[in-house]
């Protein structure tokens, strides 16, 4: 929240126990849920675990990045968990310097300004199959992609691009 109100903008939702919140009169202008802050797993899991029923099918998730690296491996752990289980739900994960897509394996058509960084790592229980990247520097065609640098800073070279996973 604190991180919304310095872009200038409001959420429509937020889930949390508000433990590193600065400013906690942003609590009384938004919806949310507020969780005990002494508990078995971090803020994300309970907040991807209330949002799966609630017909969501684009998260924008902010503030989970800040400060400890512990935290952000826990997170994007519990965030590729989500995508594996509810891969209709587009994951966008606002870091602070850049914005991280987490894809499912269904196609995904990006607009991406040329030049724009993209990297591409398998995080789930297996290695990618049939990967297929069209409209970047290093271009892939039905490529296995494992957990390894192979998907590192790839580079947009097209006003168009994809990223296919079969």
């Amino acid at each position: 929240l604190d991180h919304w109100k310095r872009i200038g903008s409001e959420p429509v939702f937020a889930i949390g126990d508000w433990d590193s919140l600065k400013d906690k009169k942003l609590l009384k202008k938004i919806d949310h849920i507020t969780l005990p802050v002494r508990k078995e797993r971090n803020d994300l899991y309970y907040a991807l675990e209330i949002v799966r029923g609630m017909g969501v099918r684009e998260l924008t998730l902010y503030g989970f990045d800040a400060g400890r690296f512990d935290h952000e491996i826990a997170n994007i752990h519990e965030i590729v968990r989500f995508v594996e289980k509810n891969p209709k739900i587009h994951v966008n994960y606002q870091r602070a310097k850049e914005n991280v897509i987490f894809l499912s394996r269904t196609m995904r058509k990006f607009k991406l300004k040329r030049g724009t960084l993209v990297s591409i790592f398998s995080m789930g229980k297996s290695d990618l199959k049939k990967v297929t990247l069209k409209g970047f520097d290093y271009p892939l065609r039905n490529q296995s992609v494992q957990s390894s640098s192979l998907g590192l800073s790839n580079s947009v070279v097209s006003q168009s691009c994809s990223v296919s996973v079969n």
